[in-house]
């Protein structure tokens, strides 16, 4: 029942903080409420019972993909005095309608749950399974694995081609 409870918990600040990102203005601020979404993304995961992928989810994703991204961010420089669109009503209603209906859904599931009894709980321990994890990922995808750098590099590297400014000496 408190794993029920810590999931629904996590479950809509996850949603609340997703919405968030994808409608701040700024996207320094994005990133940094992306930031906060991957570390309770990470408490689903341990709720879950696999601790290696939360862990690894708050490494390689808030501690280092999100700083490449901000790095990215800084590199091109948006424009930070974007315009209001005066619409925030809209917003507001939008997400107050979301947020009751996850809210309705939320509750409906969680009085159709069955009470965990003690051997369910001693029947679902996990194993670790780190090993096999490392097994599968460097042996059976090791391609896709690095096809996934170069992507994230090809990608830095045309983000700081397209900042770049234009020379001003031209020679005549």
């Amino acid at each position: 029942m408190g794993e029920a409870i810590s999931f629904y918990f996590l479950a809509s600040i996850l949603t609340v903080l997703s919405i968030a990102v994808v409608t701040v203005q700024k996207p320094v601020v994005a990133v940094a409420l992306l930031v906060f979404n991957l570390f309770f993304l990470a408490g689903v995961y341990a709720l879950l019972g696999a601790h290696f992928i939360a862990v690894i989810q708050v490494i390689i994703y808030a501690g280092a993909i999100l700083v490449l991204f901000m790095f990215v961010i800084m590199i091109l420089n948006p424009d930070m005095d974007l315009k209001e669109t005066g619409d925030k009503g809209k917003k507001f209603i939008l997400f107050s309608a979301v947020s009751v209906g996850f809210l309705f859904f939320s509750f409906k599931m969680f009085e159709q749950m069955a009470p965990l009894t003690k051997e369910d709980i001693v029947s679902e321990i996990l194993e670790d399974n780190t090993y096999e994890i490392g097994l599968q990922l460097f042996e059976d995808y090791i391609w896709p694995f690095e096809l996934a750098s170069l992507l994230i590099l090809l990608g830095i590297v045309s983000a700081i081609l397209i900042s770049r400014k234009p020379s001003q000496n031209k020679s005549v």
